[in-house]
């Protein structure tokens, strides 16, 4: 098989980390070449080629390019994200007519890991002179975790801990009034799924929000103990866990927690998913949706009390996270679609 050879223009971003990750394992098994620059960028999105054709892989949350409403963004995406080939991490097909000379897909499901890869890029000045830079990539290197860790084969446990921890975002931190005001929504319901997990299932949650000011000011007694957020910790929360709790992140974006779960195998009950991924991952299958806190009491009460179809699901994302989400496959699956 010829290798397949990639130019990159390096963006140092832990939303790019199951891609880069990808790549080093698809080098080391020699199905690719690669060849890196770096511009100092910082940005969730980063452009390459393979051959004459270019691309972008862009992971931000929502269609969030820069500040302003929904339409300022689509025209900004029109205008400004200039390739043959664009893999969106929040992807919805009404970004296809904005960009009728190039193919549009959707990336997938994403959360961040360790970087393999600290020889290949060593070499940039801007990670051995800038102290800013060389922070920034060491913490990348050492703050996060193998891409395996979260692997487990379905295996149903003897009692089925639900899982949802969460963080809150603190509205003066938004850019804008719209975002404002959507941190608060994210809060407040993530909050009301948690009193009504808790008052349901109070022997079978696993559940809290982390510790933080605006945690401090909305529900103190939700805080989790430090000793139950440590990276550590959670990892062996997740595989002791049956059923994963997952709602929406920043800007209607499907959140980390989701691609964490389907690589442990876990059933998942998840507020509705606003963007598309690749593959057949559907409600009823990967997961039961919900809307409102009567739905998720009712879907996990549902799996809770049918532990066969516990391990249905966990079979179902197992085979979805060999097929599109381990993160060899997710970049095989992308060149794939370029080439």
């Amino acid at each position: 098989m010829k290798k397949i050879v990639l130019d990159i223009d390096y963006s140092h971003n832990q939303q790019l980390s199951s891609f880069y990750v990808g790549l080093e394992l698809l080098r080391r098994k020699g199905f690719i070449d690669l060849s890196y620059s770096f511009s100092g960028s910082k940005s969730a999105f980063l452009f390459g080629s393979v051959g004459e054709k270019t691309f972008c892989i862009d992971c931000l949350d929502g269609n969030n390019w820069i500040v302003g409403d929904r339409q300022i963004n689509l025209e900004y995406f029109r205008n400004e994200l200039n390739t043959d080939f664009i893999l969106k991490r929040s992807y919805s097909s009404e970004l296809i007519p904005f960009k009728p000379n190039s193919k549009v897909f959707p990336f997938g499901f994403n959360y961040p890991m360790g970087l393999a890869y600290r020889s290949h890029f060593s070499h940039f000045g801007q990670f051995l002179t800038n102290p800013y830079w060389t922070l920034r990539y060491f913490r990348m290197l050492s703050g996060y975790f193998d891409y395996r860790t979260f692997e487990a084969e379905p295996a149903l446990p003897n009692t089925p801990k639900i899982l949802f921890q969460v963080r809150l975002w603190d509205p003066s931190d938004a850019k804008d009034p719209v975002n404002r005001e959507h941190r608060v929504r994210i809060n407040q319901f993530r909050i009301d799924c948690l009193y009504a997990l808790k008052q349901n299932f109070p022997k079978l949650l696993i559940g809290g929000v982390s510790d933080s000011a605006i945690a401090r000011k909305l529900c103190p007694e939700l805080i989790l103990p430090s000793e139950q957020v440590n990276r550590n910790a959670y990892f062996s929360l997740v595989r002791e866990s049956a059923i994963g709790i997952a709602t929406t992140g920043l800007h209607e974006s499907i959140g980390w927690k989701m691609g964490e779960y389907i690589a442990a195998s876990r059933a998942i009950v998840s507020e509705e998913l606003n963007y598309q991924v690749p593959g057949e991952f559907e409600s009823g299958k990967n997961y039961l949706c919900f809307l409102n806190t009567d739905q998720l009491l009712s879907h996990v009460d549902s799996l809770v009390s049918n532990p066969v179809e516990i391990l249905k699901m966990m079979k179902e994302n197992y085979m979805y996270y060999y097929h599109y989400l381990r993160p060899d496959q997710l970049v095989w699956n992308a060149l794939k679609q370029i080439q």
